[in-house]
C-alpha cells in the first residue's frame, strides 16, 4: 500500500524529556510539519538535502527530539492492514 503517504509527520528539535517520554520537553525549532513520512524521504536523502539548523557548537551541546507521526483523517479504507516496514532516519553532523 501507500500507507506512508496517509503518515502526517512533526519533528520538533528542542531540550528536556527523555527518551520515550516528552514530559519536560521544550520546543525549540520545527524541523518539519505538513509533509508526510514518504515526503520527508524523499526530499531528505542524503547531508546535503537533510533536515534541522541545530550548530552543535552552540550551547547547549545536547538536543531532544519529539517526533510525531498522525494517521490522516483522509486515508482510504483500502490501507487498513497496511504498515510502514522501513522509516530510517539517520543523524549527522558534520564540522
Amino acid at each position: 500500500g501507500d500507507l506512508a503517504t496517509y503518515l502526517n509527520l512533526t519533528i520538533e528539535e528542542g531540550t528536556g524529556g527523555t527518551f520515550g517520554d516528552c514530559t519536560g520537553f521544550t520546543l525549540e525549532n520545527i524541523i518539519e510539519s505538513g509533509t508526510t513520512l514518504a515526503g520527508f524521504d524523499t526530499t531528505h536523502t542524503n547531508y546535503a538535502t537533510g533536515a534541522g539548523v541545530w550548530d552543535p557548537a552552540s550551547t547547549p551541546v545536547w538536543k531532544t527530539y519529539r517526533v510525531t507521526v498522525a494517521l490522516d483523517a483522509a486515508t482510504p479504507d483500502v490501507e487498513q492492514g497496511e504498515s510502514v516496514t522501513a522509516a530510517p532516519f539517520t543523524w549527522e553532523v558534520e564540522s
